[in-house]
């Protein structure tokens, strides 16, 4: 075993690498200070992806597989067909372990805070566990899948579309600053650019909040694919494609880790679904109004952001990342929350998705980034309320999927009209957008047994990757 004073006195092989490892292991507060976690030697088969498939041993959160199979969770085979289907043409998604290199299989900060399995503290794979961050983990969840799916992996980059280098381990806001995270980008930039002509299109991943804005141009090449959940359009680096992904929710999303494939389910949502679109529900009379429960947080802000942000017919630039909301909630609470058919929580509540699934309308409002609220009011069969601002925001699934078919949408300057725009809706309109809603809810669920929501993201990734080539 190598103690964490023997891992720091290793040589990095350049030194753009030696001053990441150096920045990390200074956000991780020092190893010595939390020794049990960067000890290194074998542990739980269920601390490496899909248990290494039971072609290898974990060591460190990471497989070291036996002769004949290799790949992050050993499902390469050297006697299988590197190729999708073997198809000649280049097509499918290499999945490669730069990004694991990069970060030198470094260890979460503070993974006993977040709920990660207490037998993985420290390992490279951590936030894999989604059982108390569940909002962040679908695009951990849909690397599992990919790695599992024979049809659009490919394993070998010569015969792929695009390739994609995970980030393990600083994934999520919570343990790792911009700034790290951006020079992991840069390292795999310089690996990248070392491989020489011609390069695949790479896909980025950005598990944060608020997405890439203000990150280095240069960490990205025309034709790579962002997967992110922050679609605000002005962030988005020119000539890249984004993937807004369906988030996840507080509600129960759980990783089954078997001995052989990782699996994800998410309970509580499909029991809801389930109900509320069966025929006997589908149409069940619901409360006409309009319902949000959250926070405006407007405590703090500056009289000029409250009279620029905060109300429909005044609003100004600046009113974007950093801003509460982009100022929907405030202004929505501040134009018609004390109208009869609106009703606006602050604080929790109990009987959440209950209050849900008897509710006409539900406010789609971001915090200061992504919002998941949508997710529960289309698990429930709530029809989503968007208020539009400029620069855009898309959300999950857009452009890809219509949200006008089964969404209310509206600019930030008709705020206040809302209420008779939903009060005058007929109720074959509310109908006919509730089926829409039953049609495309399952994109919104990662539940692997009844969601299709890694399907949705897949097709949005081919599409993409066939735009490039065309």
């Amino acid at each position: 075993m190598q103690t964490c004073a023997q891992a720091r006195s290793m040589s990095c092989p350049d030194t753009a690498m030696c001053r990441l490892r150096t920045r990390l292991a200074a956000i991780d507060n020092a190893c010595a200070r939390r020794e049990v976690h960067c000890t290194w030697g074998e542990s739980s088969s269920r601390c490496c992806i899909h248990s290494c498939r039971g072609r290898g041993a974990c060591v460190n959160g990471s497989c070291q597989c036996d002769t004949g199979f290799s790949g992050v969770d050993c499902s390469m085979s050297a006697d299988a067909p590197h190729c999708p289907n073997g198809a000649p043409q280049p097509r499918g998604i290499f999945i490669g372990e730069e990004g694991l290199h990069a970060t030198g299989g470094s260890s979460t900060m503070s993974p006993a805070r977040f709920g990660y399995a207490h037998e993985c503290k420290g390992t490279p794979i951590t936030t894999l566990e989604p059982s108390l961050n569940g909002i962040y983990a679908p695009i951990d969840i849909f690397l599992l899948r990919l790695l599992s799916d024979h049809t659009f992996r490919s394993l070998s980059r010569s015969c792929a579309q695009a390739e994609w280098h995970p980030m393990y381990a600083r994934r999520i806001y919570h343990n790792t600053d911009l700034v790290s995270k951006w020079s992991i980008r840069a390292v795999l930039r310089q690996r990248r650019q070392s491989r020489g002509a011609p390069m695949l299109p790479w896909i980025h991943e950005d598990h944060s909040d608020v997405g890439s804005c203000g990150e280095p141009l240069d960490h990205f090449t025309e034709g790579d694919i962002l997967l992110t959940y922050w679609g605000h359009v002005a962030c988005k680096p020119p000539n890249v494609f984004l993937v807004v992904v369906p988030g996840g929710t507080r509600h129960s999303l759980v990783l089954n880790r078997t001995e052989h494939r990782w699996t994800s389910m998410h309970p509580e949502l499909v029991t809801w679904a389930r109900r509320v679109y069966s025929p006997a529900h589908l149409h069940a009379p619901r409360r006409p109004v309009l319902y949000f429960q959250g926070s405006t947080r407007e405590a703090g802000a500056s009289a000029d952001v409250v009279s620029r942000c905060f109300f429909p017919h005044n609003r100004s630039k600046g009113c974007g990342q950093g801003v509460y909301s982009l100022g929907i909630r405030q202004a929505v609470r501040r134009t018609i929350g004390s109208d009869a058919r609106v009703v606006f929580n602050v604080g929790k509540t109990g009987g959440y998705l209950t209050t849900l699934s008897q509710t006409e309308f539900c406010l789609t409002a971001p915090g200061f980034g992504f919002g998941v609220r949508i997710i529960d009011y289309v698990a429930t069969g709530c029809l989503p309320v968007i208020v539009r601002v400029e620069p855009q925001v898309l959300l999950p699934l857009e452009p890809d999927l219509d949200y006008s078919a089964f969404a209310v949408s509206i600019p930030f300057a008709a705020i206040g009209a809302l209420p008779e725009i939903l009060a005058n809706m007929s109720s074959t309109e509310i109908r006919r957008k509730r089926e829409a809603l039953r049609d495309v809810h399952k994109q919104f669920i990662w539940d692997e047994g009844y969601g299709q929501a890694y399907e949705a993201v897949l097709g949005a990734l081919q599409r993409r990757l066939s735009r490039r080539h065309t």
